[in-house]
């Protein structure tokens, strides 16, 4: 399933395999994810949420509280792996408790 970091209505990366999962002690989550490609300006930015697009229209959203892309190949990152700790979840359909595995 794919997911993606946002800045507003902007694409800051698209990414595919993400595996997100919650602290139990706390409300942060955490992500890591394949990066199908980013865009390092718009990466940089504050204010990014990721969105898990899910069938019927709905989606879950986390703010992106920090962001790290590692072992990209290419200037846009394509095949790095995209990790950040996240807010607490966003629901807009759907349930999302304890833990999200969605590949």
């Amino acid at each position: 399933m794919r997911g993606s970091v946002r800045w507003s209505y902007h694409r800051a990366a698209e990414v595919l395999h993400w595996h997100a999962t919650r602290d139990k002690a706390t409300p942060a989550w955490r992500l890591r994810a394949t990066v199908v490609q980013a865009d390092p300006f718009l990466g940089a930015r504050s204010g990014l949420h990721f969105v898990a697009q899910l069938k019927g229209g709905h989606a879950w959203q986390w703010p992106v509280l920090e962001l790290q892309i590692a072992g990209a190949a290419a200037s846009r990152f394509a095949g790095g792996t995209l990790t950040a700790r996240l807010g607490p979840i966003e629901v807009t359909g759907g349930a999302a408790k304890g833990t999200v595995i969605l590949v």
